[in-house]
């Protein structure tokens, strides 16, 4: 699927309703590029390059938990300088055999606010056996007010941020999944207003992220074990947890 740039549209699939409910995408390329066309570098055409301001897909309501059992299967989102997939407000998600790579460039409303993957105010989510990686300024996956979470045996690499980024959040686990080369942490559990609680970390390979392997603020019962850590950061420190209530402003 390809979104003609003469639309004027940014995502290439919205939803129609608040209450979109029981759907499934899959076995399916969203491409968000100019063109379709693979130029012999391919570097010449990465997706921060382009001056442009297009998305991937975008379900969101203005309804509390108004959309329900979302399912992408065996997608691939590439390309898009806004956000690869952003949902919220949705109970139910799984994100199955996807592959979402390159998406999240700088374009308004900034670096570091767009993402491979997005989900925000969501609840019973299952990610498996997937791909988030090289974003150029955003994270792999992004969990915002997300509770009752699973993300499991996927790659999270090469992304320009965090690997694995989770503000306010219940209920999450982090596991079984390779997470690599990010240009900060590899997995950050943020502290805004009132933190984050229940986010277990378990047997994760967290290698060669430029920040700790593991960094995480004010997070109630939280547990991390059996993850292996290699040449994250610059120092022998690679896993930083502080139980503080500090907000971390740049």
């Amino acid at each position: 699927m390809f979104l003609d740039p003469a639309s004027g549209n940014r995502e290439t699939i919205v939803n129609a309703s608040n209450d979109l409910h029981d759907i499934t995408i899959r076995d399916l390329v969203i491409e968000c590029a100019l063109k379709t066309e693979v130029p012999t570098d391919p570097n010449s055409t990465r997706s921060y390059r382009g001056g442009y301001n297009r998305g991937g897909i975008l379900f969101r309501s203005d309804v509390e938990t108004g959309m329900k059992n979302i399912k992408l299967v065996n997608l691939t989102v590439r390309n898009a300088t806004y956000q690869g997939v952003s949902i919220s407000e949705t109970s139910g998600i799984t994100i199955d055999h996807c592959d979402f790579n390159e998406n999240g460039a700088s374009v308004a409303p900034g670096q570091k606010l767009l993402h491979n993957l997005f989900l925000s105010h969501c609840s019973n989510v299952q990610i498996v056996d997937s791909r988030f990686v090289t974003s150029p300024y955003g994270s792999g996956v992004v969990l915002e007010q997300v509770s009752d979470a699973v993300v499991s045996n996927c790659e999270i690499a090469r992304n320009g941020y965090y690997g694995v980024l989770i503000t306010e959040c219940k209920s999450i686990s982090i596991k079984n999944n390779l997470i690599e080369a990010n240009d900060r942490s590899g997995i950050m559990a943020e502290y805004l207003r009132q933190g984050s609680q229940n986010i277990s970390i378990t047997g994760n390979v967290i290698e060669f992220n430029n920040g700790f392997g593991l960094e995480s603020y004010a997070v109630t019962n939280g547990k991390c074990e059996k993850n292996i850590y290699t040449g994250n950061g610059h120092d022998m420190m690679q896993e930083k947890i502080n139980m503080e209530k500090i907000i971390l402003m740049e």
